[in-house]
Order: structure tokens, then sequence, then C-alpha cells
């Protein structure tokens, strides 16, 4: 996934995606439609087939292909919902990928104390009905969460680490109060 962030970038495919529509269309396209069939694949194996070798091998291999495939039909998505002027359906989420690392970092953390053994372990405990809402939930806790902090601060704390370790000195945090 660098490796195609890095190509998609050295094209400037998202710094212009009205002049890149075609291509990105396709790429949706594809990746939705190869990449939704193969999740829903998935699940049926998950929720379906007996837990044999051969269904845990047939599992992981329809999620190895299934992720990638769908995250490069959503990228391509929210570009095409950009370049078509709807940028206000997406501007909810912003203050979040202003803070990407933080918030990875945040959900990584969070749902391993609850769902990992050394938390609460409760991997297993609860179905997909259950699952998807926490998730949203989260992710609207995390959106919340940044949209207050960037009121106040210029980034994210672990994007502020690391913007200071890559500048070699303490960056300014606070913002400046106009």
């Amino acid at each position: 996934m660098f490796l195609v962030g890095l190509w998609v970038g050295r094209r400037a495919i998202y710094a212009d995606p009205a002049a890149h529509r075609a291509f990105l269309r396709r790429v949706a396209t594809i990746g939705l439609g190869a990449g939704l069939p193969l999740a829903f694949a998935r699940a049926a194996v998950d929720l379906g087939a007996p837990e044999t070798p051969a269904t845990l091998v047939l599992a992981e291999a329809l999620y190895c292909l299934s992720t990638p495939t769908l995250a490069l039909g959503y990228a391509a998505g929210a570009a095409l919902l950009w370049a078509n002027g709807r940028q206000r359906l997406l501007e909810w989420a912003a203050p979040a990928g202003r803070m990407a690392l933080t918030n990875y970092l945040m959900q990584t953390i969070l749902q391993s104390l609850i769902f990992y053994g050394w938390g609460l372990a409760l991997t297993g405990k609860f179905g997909l009905v259950f699952i998807y809402p926490f998730a949203l939930a989260l992710f609207a806790f995390q959106v919340t969460y940044s949209r207050r902090w960037l009121a106040h601060y210029r980034f994210g704390p672990v994007e502020w680490v690391w913007r200071s370790l890559t500048y070699g000195k303490r960056q300014p945090m606070i913002r400046e109060l106009v």
C-alpha cells in the first residue's frame, strides 16, 4: 500500500482529482466491485463454515485480497466526491484525518485493551451486530475529540511529537489567538 501511495503521490492524482476522474472511476469500480464480493465471501466463510485449517486459510486469503482492494475503492470514491464538488460530504471527518496517527494509535490501544487477553479479553464474545456499531461509535468519538483538540492545538499530540523529532526541535503546539 505504501508503494501505491507513493505512485499516486508522484502522479499528483489526489492533488488534482478532477483531472484524473476517469482513472479514479476505474479504480473505484474495480476496487468496490471486486472488494465487496470478496469481503462478503470472507464473512460467509467466517459465519457459515466449520472452523477447519482449510476454512481458516480461505478466510485469511479472502481477507488479504479484500482489504487492500476495498481500501483503494474507498479512497478513489472519496477522491471522486471531492473532485465533483461534494467536499461537504467529507469535511466532517477532516479533523480525524489531521490527527490520523494519534487516532490510529488510540484505536489500537483501546481495542487491544478491550479485546486482547491482557485487557478485558472480549474477543469472540460479541458478534458483528455489536462490533460494527462499536467501531462507528469509536470513530464518531475520535472525530469529535479531534475537532475539539484542533480548536486549541495546531497538531494532534502524536503528530506534534513526530513533527518535533523530524525537525529536530520542539514545534509550536498551541494555536495562536488572532
